[in-house]
């Protein structure tokens, strides 16, 4: 284990030698290897005004003090509105901090409150996209007798996850995905992983995420969802 306290970031050359308890020392030998930040963005939505804190906002998604959003401290949140009208917007903010990325993790608070997606039509939450701006992975939202669900779809994967419910009021919801071969994407929600897929991913990085209702907006969409507590990683959440 390497303490990494002090030590520059980028590409950085390590020696080393062993003793054997004789008092021996073995001959030096080296790596080179290239440091990295685990925390790409986080945003706990305290900014108001401008892009939030991200590099941009669609569609004017507001920041919001209201008894809805019950996360945090501020008790502030992105908050959402769709009338159901023709005046409907895709609405949500970017980060683009993503670099090349092969493994990303991220986790945000999400109430659905009034939202209420139309019956057969799935609204995009959460997805990662490639410098091309083409899918890597997304969270989508979809209504089924009167219940919310969620489920998540993946490049290099056919097909979506088992729609798992989603209980109403506010709740963690987590990915994990992972560049490789045997590439794969896990959902959790509040903690407990409730579905996992996997695929060839090799040829997929994420360099843009997007938060918000991204995708699937039509005119039969009404309500007001919130956001909040939204933080990424390279490696591992904290």
């Amino acid at each position: 284990t390497v303490p990494l306290a002090g030590i520059p970031l980028g590409a950085q050359r390590f020696n080393l030698r062993v003793q054997a308890a004789a008092g021996h020392w073995s001959n030096a030998v080296n790596t080179n290897v290239t440091v990295r930040l685990n925390s790409i963005f986080s945003s706990p939505f305290t900014i108001t005004s401008g892009s939030l804190g991200w590099t941009s906002k669609t569609n004017t998604p507001t920041v919001t003090l209201e008894a809805g959003i019950p996360f945090g401290g501020t008790n502030r949140g992105l908050q959402v509105a769709e009338l159901g009208t023709r005046n409907n917007r895709n609405r949500y903010v970017t980060d683009n901090s993503p670099t090349l990325e092969v493994g990303y993790h991220a986790s945000f608070a999400f109430n659905a409150n009034t939202l209420t997606p139309a019956s057969g039509f799935a609204l995009t939450l959460f997805e990662g996209r490639t410098a091309a701006a083409a899918q890597v992975f997304a969270v989508q939202l979809q209504r089924v007798g009167g219940v919310n669900q969620i489920g998540t779809v993946m490049a290099g994967q056919a097909g979506l996850t088992t729609w798992v419910t989603l209980p109403t009021g506010p709740h963690t919801i987590q990915v994990d995905w992972l560049a490789a071969t045997s590439g794969s994407l896990q959902l959790q929600l509040d903690g407990s992983p409730v579905s996992t897929l996997t695929g060839n991913t090799s040829a997929s990085v994420m360099e843009t995420a997007l938060l918000g209702l991204t995708a699937g907006v039509t005119n039969p969409v009404t309500g007001i969802a919130f956001f909040d507590s939204f933080v990424s990683t390279r490696f591992t959440l904290p």
